[in-house]
């Protein structure tokens, strides 16, 4: 989330260079990562690639409007958006994991949480893209915002159930079910490392939203240490646990093609 009040004349402009050459970094193999985890991965790995994708969007534009104002409300949506594909990756990563190394798991509840999740996501950051709308257009602020304060509250109701869910998972008892155990495990690991970044970006991100003071918001200490640090590390983390857990499919995909090719052709 980027507030709404705060020019991206705010920071320099290798800010927003760092931020476009490390997710141009990272989109490359977050791509590689999604390919090897197919179907499987979709949720968690689609979600870190669109983080990165509206990361280097954000910072490009950013870039501009410091020379064009005009395209500052641009500028701000976009980077307004990062936060729910960061929370959306991690509950794929979560689900992923939970698949892969729980056993007692019935799908069809796991889906209507996953499905229940991602309206409270979108409509949380629809109310909250509107609500920035509105303090651009001078028709309210973001103190007095009820749509920004109801989409921030969503916000962290999501990240709330995401720290329970995981912290339950993490204590369910896991055994061995098929091959893809040990690399669940990782994932599931890598899902409770990510998490305390989420929230400290989170935190960052509500405070520049509410705070009457500009100065917060317009802090580069606090920009680096609070909002682009723990997203890099987050991103970071996400991307390491995929590509460790790359081939965690392969098996199954080698059963699969040799399964088909041993069959009788008819």
């Amino acid at each position: 989330m980027s507030s709404p009040g705060i020019s991206s004349a705010a920071f320099p402009a290798a800010l927003y260079i760092a931020t476009v050459v490390l997710y141009s970094c990272l989109i490359v193999p977050t791509f590689y990562i999604w390919r090897r985890h197919g179907r499987a991965g979709f949720l968690a790995y689609n979600f870190v690639f669109s983080f990165c994708a509206i990361r280097i969007a954000g910072g490009a534009l950013s870039m501009v409007a410091r020379h064009k104002p005009n395209i500052e409300t641009s500028a701000t949506v976009v980077n307004s958006l990062a936060i729910s594909p960061l929370l959306l990756a991690e509950l794929g990563v979560l689900h992923e994991a939970r698949n892969a190394c729980l056993v007692r798991l019935k799908p069809r509840v796991e889906r209507t949480l996953v499905g229940g999740f991602h309206s409270i996501i979108t409509t949380a950051i629809i109310l909250v893209v509107i609500g920035i709308v509105n303090v651009v257009k001078g028709l309210s602020t973001t103190q007095d915002s009820g749509l920004i304060k109801a989409g921030l509250a969503m916000f962290v109701v999501s990240y709330l159930s995401l720290l329970a869910w995981t912290t339950i998972s993490l204590r369910n008892p896991a055994r061995p079910r098929n091959d893809t155990f040990i690399d669940g495990t990782v994932l599931l690991r890598t899902a409770a490392v990510a998490l305390p970044f989420i929230g400290m970006r989170l935190v960052y991100g509500i405070i520049a939203f509410l705070l009457t003071s500009p100065a917060f918001a317009s802090s580069l200490t606090a920009k680096i240490l609070l909002s682009f640090t723990p997203e890099a590390l987050a991103t970071g983390l996400f991307v390491l646990g995929g590509y460790k857990t790359r081939s965690m499919y392969a098996l199954r995909y080698q059963e699969t093609l040799l399964k088909h090719t041993s069959s009788p052709s008819v």
